[in-house]
C-alpha cells in the first residue's frame, strides 16, 4: 500500500487498521463489493474519486484524492466511512 498512498495517509491508515485489530469482536470484510465510483478531475494530475463499497451488512463511502508525482499515482488523502 505504501507504493499508492502518500507516507501521510499510509501512517493514518495503519493507525486504523491496528485500531480495528485490537477489537475482540472483530469481523473481516472479505466480500466487499464496489457498488459505485465516480471519478473528476480537479486540475492537471490530480483526480477526486468516490467510492461506495458494500459487504454484508454495510455500505461504505470512500473518498480519496489522487495526485501524479513523479510519473506515479498517489493517494494524497483518504476518508474511510
Amino acid at each position: 500500500m505504501v507504493r499508492w498512498l502518500d507516507l501521510k495517509e499510509f501512517e493514518r491508515l495503519q493507525l486504523r487498521a491496528n485500531l480495528v485489530r485490537g477489537r475482540s469482536d472483530l469481523r473481516l470484510h472479505r466480500n466487499v463489493r464496489v457498488l459505485n465510483v465516480r471519478v473528476c478531475p480537479v486540475s492537471e494530475g490530480v483526480y477526486e474519486a468516490s467510492v461506495a463499497a458494500a459487504e454484508t451488512a454495510r455500505v461504505r463511502a470512500v473518498a480519496l484524492r489522487l495526485e501524479l508525482r513523479r510519473g506515479l499515482w498517489k493517494v494524497t488523502v483518504l476518508e474511510i466511512g
